[in-house]
């Protein structure tokens, strides 16, 4: 069957390891006028569509195969994707795909700690803080990020815009109303899960940690932090509290010395704790 549709992204490729040795991984949004649907390719068909492939072109496709999309990865709402194989064909076409009329199924902010986790959905709200672009590198590739804060009718939340999307606006986005299609709902960097899964967001007294010395973010929830954690002995919100959450987060009583000490001196004195 022949599969007619345009690229509508390109995923950094990506590297894995496991019992047949390292492995690539290549990703593709596809889109026509039914909706959207990614398309995948392993190893060798990595290396060759990704030679063929351009966002924005169109193509036709034929001997692909179908399988269900994973929940931990998958970056669509669509149930199933799209998987290269040894004998995929593929050529450029000339194929229009109207993009002025996307069907956006809006959740409130509100309603975000209700659905189910890796839910893919769109979303809209004004961009409340704006914490710029960070890079780095994983697996040899670079990689960009850009974390904002949005809110909708007092609900707030922190979005994580990544690579080519982090950098769509080129200017300070506070301020911004902003629409967001296919956003994944996921905890923040994965990090701090079991602190946060019983607790209600909108009703605690949250704080966001950035710490320039190495482009780490995290979230804390200090007074939930300090009931759940006894042998905090100081319950004051200080800065005494603040160094012992410092070395329960990372560990720095398993690894005392002078260097860790001047590192946690060096972060204490650039953090910047804004209430969200």
């Amino acid at each position: 069957r022949k599969i007619r549709a345009e690229i509508t992204c390109e995923y950094p490729k990506r590297t894995f390891l496991n019992t047949h040795g390292t492995g690539e991984i290549s990703n593709w949004d596809l889109s026509d006028a039914s909706g959207f649907i990614t398309l995948v390719a392993f190893n060798l068909n990595s290396h060759t569509m990704s030679n063929k492939l351009k966002k924005n072109k169109a193509y036709e496709f034929t001997n692909l195969n179908i399988r269900l999309a994973s929940d931990a990865f998958k970056t669509l709402p669509h149930q199933f994707q799209l998987l290269c194989t040894n004998g995929t064909n593929v050529k450029e076409i000339d194929f229009p795909v109207d993009h002025q009329h996307l069907c956006y199924k809006f959740v409130h902010l509100n309603q975000v700690n209700t659905i189910p986790m890796h839910s893919i959905i769109d979303v809209q709200g004004r961009v409340l803080r704006d914490f710029g672009i960070s890079t780095g590198e994983r697996n040899d590739n670079i990689w960009s990020r850009r974390d904002i804060h949005i809110d909708q009718d007092g609900s707030h939340f922190s979005m994580t815009l990544w690579n080519s999307q982090a950098r769509l606006v080129d200017r300070n986005m506070v301020g911004l109303n902003i629409k967001f299609k296919s956003v994944k709902v996921s905890w923040f960097d994965d990090e701090l899960i079991i602190l946060y899964q019983h607790s209600n967001v909108i009703e605690r007294s949250l704080y966001e940690l950035m710490t320039p010395v190495n482009q780490v973010k995290a979230c804390i929830d200090f007074e939930y932090y300090i009931d759940n954690n006894l042998d905090i002995k100081n319950s004051h919100i200080g800065p005494i509290c603040l160094l012992n959450i410092f070395y329960f987060l990372l560990n720095f009583l398993d690894h005392n010395n002078q260097h860790n000490n001047d590192q946690i001196a060096h972060i204490l004195q650039q953090f910047l704790i804004l209430e969200a």
